[in-house]
């Protein structure tokens, strides 16, 4: 099968040549260069459509399983919907066509593949609604009326959950499928079912915003830290560099101490990071899945996350893999951490049947027979 992925996804993560690995100026996201290379590796050929900032005009380069498509991003397209970008996009899937297209999220790469005429497929990670809560600018406005015109004109949805099913109304979510997100094998080869962790906790977060909630986490440790002084707090992510302003921030109120701001680094250190940690602390207010959560799963290290974060509770199954607090309280995180802290044995419990959970429900295999069932359906439907 010749597939389609339109999206944002990371070339240097890609089974690919040197050349696609190389290429910049495209905004990353690890988890769509696996979804690329488990397709590759169940005998498919994958299309890539992608946008660049470093690109003149809309480019091709072909490799043996992958092609990867780059048009052209420019800034502030949002303004006009943004329609040169969807404009490339198209002229590349028509040249470049494939079976099936699968775009990731609502927006530019969903019009666009809608627009191609090739039978696709969009897959929704947010709800536009909930985001705009968090985000009220201009940006969040276009990227609303977008996800609004392409839920009504798809006819095949995919969810990474099912809490961000049941945020859309019943018209769209008799549409949705939910195709649970799924890790990497490669993972399991972190996890120490014996514990040995190094003395910090950690967050791993992409932007300083209310939705992402860094400063009550911030303003946790701190609390924590009076019980465990020697306990040092790790935050990457966009935006948590020195210097940046999640730095700025805790400078300005005095939240600095044992704190380091290590910013963006490439997905395997981040995960070295987490398997080392006491604690993940995932301070979100709203996730529609929750890869690093799952991510800290697999390795073996316990979660602290929100009670009421969107899809937190139900990937961690109500408190039985991970503990669960208010997140908007930092008393209650600090009380959570420190009352997690000072009991191993729990610590233990969650590491051992957190990690046999997530094997269970979130194994790459099944992943795949799904997606793949699922576009196997679509393309029926369409010779019918």
């Amino acid at each position: 099968m010749k597939i389609g992925i339109a999206s944002r996804v990371s070339p240097d993560l890609l089974n690919a040549s040197d050349q696609i690995k190389g290429i910049t100026g495209v905004a990353g996201f690890p988890l769509i260069s696996h979804i690329v290379n488990g397709l590759v590796s169940k005998g498919h050929e994958v299309s890539i459509y992608t946008l660049s900032d470093q690109v003149k005009a809309p480019t091709t380069i072909k490799d043996k399983y992958i092609t990867l498509c780059l048009g052209r991003s420019h800034k502030r397209g949002y303004r006009n919907f943004f329609s040169r970008e969807r404009k490339d996009l198209v002229e590349l899937m028509r040249e470049n066509p494939v079976d099936i297209m699968n775009a990731q999220w609502s927006y530019e790469y969903a019009w666009a593949a809608l627009d191609s005429g090739i039978p696709s497929v969009i897959t929704i990670r947010d709800h536009p609604w909930t985001i705009f809560k968090y985000y009220k600018d201009p940006f969040r406005f276009i990227r609303l009326l977008m996800g609004m015109y392409v839920h009504k004109r798809s006819k095949n949805l995919i969810a990474n959950s099912q809490y961000l099913k049941n945020l859309f109304p019943k018209n769209i979510q008799n549409k949705i499928e939910v195709i649970s997100n799924f890790y990497q094998p490669f993972l399991e080869g972190y996890y120490d079912s014996q514990n040995q962790k190094e003395d910090y906790i950690i967050t791993v977060a992409n932007g300083f915003s209310e939705r992402k909630n860094i400063k009550s986490g911030l303003q946790a440790f701190q609390m924590v830290r009076k019980r465990h002084p020697q306990l040092k707090y790790l935050i990457l992510g966009a935006a948590m560099d020195k210097g940046e302003v999640a730095h700025k921030y805790s400078l300005e109120n005095g939240l600095e101490k044992n704190v380091e701001f290590l910013g963006f680094k490439p997905f395997d250190e981040v995960i070295s990071y987490i398997a080392k940690a006491k604690i993940l602390l995932h301070p979100s207010r709203e996730e529609s899945f929750g890869n690093t959560m799952l991510e800290a799963l697999v390795v073996g290290t316990c979660v602290v996350a929100g009670k009421d974060s969107g899809n937190v509770p139900f990937l961690l199954q109500h408190g039985r893999f991970g503990e669960l607090c208010d997140v908007s309280a930092p008393e209650d995180m600090a009380n959570t951490i420190s009352e997690l802290l000072d009991n191993p044995i729990r610590q233990q419990n969650l590491i051992e049947q957190g990690h046999d959970y997530a094997k269970k429900n979130y194994a790459k295999e099944a992943f795949f027979n799904k997606l793949i069932g699922y576009y196997t359906s679509i393309l029926e439907k369409e010779t019918v």
